[in-house]
């Protein structure tokens, strides 16, 4: 996982969200989910100083 660019996925909906997380594994991103905007800050916050993400 070195070197990955990373991405946090914030969506509610499953579905959509694990079809861009298969599209976007298939271009070498690592992604990660959260399913709501509280969830999404907190691995934010979580992150900082320990990983990064892309976008």
């Amino acid at each position: 996982m070195e070197g990955m660019k990373r991405i946090l996925i914030v969506e509610d909906d499953s579905h959509i969200a694990d079809l861009l997380a298969l599209h976007l594994r298939d271009e070498g991103y690592h992604i990660e989910h959260a399913a709501d905007g509280i969830a999404g800050m907190a691995m934010l916050e979580q992150g900082v100083g320990m990983r990064s993400f892309s976008i």
